[in-house]
């Protein structure tokens, strides 16, 4: 089990569980358990950022993973709160929870933002090893063509120097 997994496996509940408990909540409470998991995902966005300048793609790959998690819950969870608050006249609506609601959405919209940057940070980071393997089996057919070895072309005969004048 890596460091991470063991991570999630021990301190925080089992997604199933934690979709169950939420739709016991009342409205308030749900908002508050969708801020702090906004929190997270916002946490993890701009750590992502610094993994994918630094190359780091094992790291990137373990925070993804985490990240999906969040999400998995908190698609489900603002549905439930979408669907509650909807039902709400204006006059029953709470002042305070609408601006949570609000600040929930400008978090939501910050980390889509975010995620547009990274996902052009990972397709130039891409294209840049892309063209690196293409220059590399260039290199490797030439160093074939010329050289001798196990790599050599099959019947070239390899190049032979001397160091004497003619």
């Amino acid at each position: 089990m890596t460091a991470v997994n063991h991570k999630q496996a021990t301190s925080s509940p089992s997604l199933d569980s934690r979709i169950l408990n939420f739709r016991t909540l009342g409205l308030q409470e749900r908002v508050d358990m969708l801020i702090q998991e906004m929190g997270r995902l916002d946490a993890l966005s701009l750590r992502l950022c610094t993994l994918i300048a630094q190359d780091d793609a094992d790291a990137v790959l373990a925070l993804v993973a985490e990240r999906e998690e969040i999400v998995a819950m908190v698609g489900p969870l603002s549905a439930s709160i979408e669907h509650d608050w909807s039902k709400l006249s204006l006059r029953e609506q709470d002042p305070l929870l609408a601006s949570k609601i609000s600040a929930i959405m400008g978090m939501a919209g910050a980390i889509a933002a975010r995620d547009q940057e990274d996902m052009k940070a990972l397709e130039t980071t891409h294209e840049r090893i892309s063209t690196q393997l293409a220059e590399l089996a260039v290199a490797s057919r030439a160093s074939r063509a010329y050289g001798d070895g196990p790599l050599a072309a099959p019947g070239v005969v390899p190049a032979r120097f001397q160091d004497r004048e003619a």
